[in-house]
């Protein structure tokens, strides 16, 4: 087993190559956290964008060497390049080629020697999408922080196999924290690797947070437990196109109760984005609803819901062999028409998700092919029928 340093972002999706400076992020005012390399030097980046698309006042960037902001402004009357600060003086000139919502490239000078080096930025997006928040302040608190995670170590197994398709599991030296790398050259290995890299850090911020509800003994010492946490991201099912992973964590940081929780989510291996499997069947949406991720007003239809329900009475009396006067979440399940979504070899997997005094009820229910058809929206019978069901 082999030990590799941990860094932010272990592996970059290749950049396009350069072309004339165009500026798409989205017209709202944000901050966001970027990832990549200036030359050969790993940097941070920290980017608060205005609704007119300018850069703002505390937008900075580091160096994982150093962790010292480096502050950046946009050179007056030029949308196309910012300038960089330690203090008062002027130490480079970032000339953008390229920006949009996920990538930036640009030609770093030096102003001195006029010096060109290359800058390859992504935006730091993780398995749910998050752009981690950034602002001077705290990441200047937090220093310490950074580079403890930064100096963390992660331990790479052997090769693993799901369906014939290859992965290798990471886990977090002295941290029960885990996640896994593509390994086989699939078209959007490096995209869903780079969420897969910046999910293993979300992780390792969470467990650190955790230690750090305690106050502030273990705060140095990621082998230290002040309270437990875990987090754990493997692949369910690997088809032609479509991966469906899952990730779990438990926490008990001194709240009133332990937390558990899980997460699928369904990528598209070709293109390397999260797709919605909720907009794959028809639904029946309540007034003002949206069609969107989490979005607890989504309906099944009546007759998917009572079918996923029968299955789900029918497994827990053949495990538990109790009636339905002494079981109480036969009721609980009756009540339920919201679940997280996986595919599987024979179809659709219906994950029941409690809140925590309901827990013990949870389940998952797989629905075959044959029995979702009926209930399959264009875009779900579609892609089905691209997975090779």
């Amino acid at each position: 087993m082999r030990n590799v340093v941990y860094v932010m972002m272990l592996m970059l999706a290749i950049c396009s190559p350069s072309k004339a400076f165009t500026l798409s992020i989205r017209d709202s005012s944000e901050t966001g956290l970027w990832v990549g390399k200036l030359g050969d030097q790993q940097v941070w980046a920290c980017l608060t964008m205005s609704k007119s698309r300018a850069i703002l006042q505390g937008s900075h960037y580091v160096y994982q060497k150093h962790l010292k902001p480096i502050a950046l402004r946009q050179m007056p009357g030029d949308a196309g390049q910012w300038e960089e600060f330690v203090g008062d003086a002027l130490t480079g000139v970032w000339k953008l080629e390229d920006f949009d919502e996920h990538e930036l490239t640009a030609l770093w000078r030096e102003p001195m020697t006029d010096k060109a080096v290359k800058l390859r930025l992504q935006r730091f997006e993780d398995l749910d999408g998050s752009n981690s928040e950034c602002l001077e302040a705290a990441v200047t608190n937090q220093l310490s922080l950074w580079k403890k995670i930064t100096q963390l170590k992660i331990e790479s197994g052997p090769l693993l196999q799901l369906s014939g398709k290859r992965y290798r599991r990471l886990v977090v030296r002295k941290m029960d924290v885990s996640s896994f790398e593509i390994v086989d050259n699939i078209p959007a290995r490096d995209a869903i690797n780079f969420r897969l890299a910046n999910q293993l850090h979300s992780a390792a911020i969470a467990d650190f947070d955790c230690r750090h509800s305690g106050g502030t003994e273990g705060a140095n010492d990621a082998s230290h437990v002040n309270f437990e946490s875990s987090e754990s991201i493997e692949p369910v099912y690997w088809g032609d196109r479509w991966l469906s992973l899952v990730s779990r964590r438990t926490a008990d940081c001194g709240g009133p109760y332990p937390y558990y929780g899980f997460t699928y989510s369904t990528w598209d291996t070709q293109v390397g984005i999260k797709v919605d499997l909720w907009k794959w069947l028809k639904l029946e949406l309540t007034e003002n609803s949206q069609l969107k991720s989490n979005d607890s007003s989504r309906k099944l239809p009546r007759g998917l819901n009572d079918l996923i329900i029968r299955k789900a009475i029918k497994a827990r009396r053949a495990i538990n062999g109790i009636s339905a006067k002494t079981d109480d979440c036969v009721g609980v399940l009756r009540m339920n028409s919201d679940y997280q979504l996986h595919l599987s070899a024979k179809g659709m997997v219906f994950s029941q998700d409690f809140p925590h005094v309901t827990q013990a009820c949870n389940g998952a229910v797989e629905i075959s092919l044959r029995e979702l058809t009926p209930y399959l929206s264009e875009q779900g019978r579609r892609y089905f029928d691209l997975s090779k069901h």
